[in-house]
């Protein structure tokens, strides 16, 4: 039987190699100077098939394959928060046409109180929303890919300590 402790398959790999490069946008954990939190819809988490890649019939359709994917993302903050404006959330979502009426991927911060006193001491730096699609598990539809990893993006933001 097959387990996640083992060496991953040549596919898998290739993968995570792909989801690597595309990942480098977010920036690196460093200590005293910065705080990376993020967040992530993680569609039906929470059992997988255990074997490295699912097959028609197998239920659920999240494998170990998918598993390592999600963790190589989450591995990069040092928080992960719990559920960005014109951020892509979805794969049903884009820059251009935003899906801007469902609030279930946010990390929301506010600035500055009403009487202009700042709430945080961290300043904001940067946030995105990688787009696996097409990077990952490239042979899937999109349908079967919300399936094997998510639905939504992994959303971060980056802010500064010092």
């Amino acid at each position: 039987m097959a387990t996640i402790l083992g060496p991953p398959p040549q596919a898998v790999r290739d993968d995570l190699g792909r989801l690597n490069t595309l990942l480098k946008v977010v920036p690196p954990k460093t200590a005293g100077d910065n705080l990376l939190i993020g967040t992530w819809n993680i569609r039906s988490f929470g059992s997988l098939t255990e074997k490295w890649e699912s097959e028609d019939g197998d239920s659920p359709r999240r494998d170990f394959h998918a598993a390592v994917l999600i963790v190589a993302v989450l591995e990069r903050f040092d928080v992960i928060a719990p559920g960005l404006e014109k951020v892509p959330r979805t794969l049903c979502s884009s820059v251009e046409k935003p899906d801007l009426a469902s609030f279930f991927d946010q990390i929301a911060w506010f600035e500055r109180r009403k009487d202009g006193k700042p709430y945080l001491s961290s300043a904001f730096r940067q946030a995105a929303g990688p787009n696996f699609q097409g990077v990952v598990l490239q042979n899937l539809p999109r349908i079967q890919l919300s399936w094997r990893i998510s639905d939504h993006y992994p959303l971060w933001v980056e802010f500064g300590l010092n």
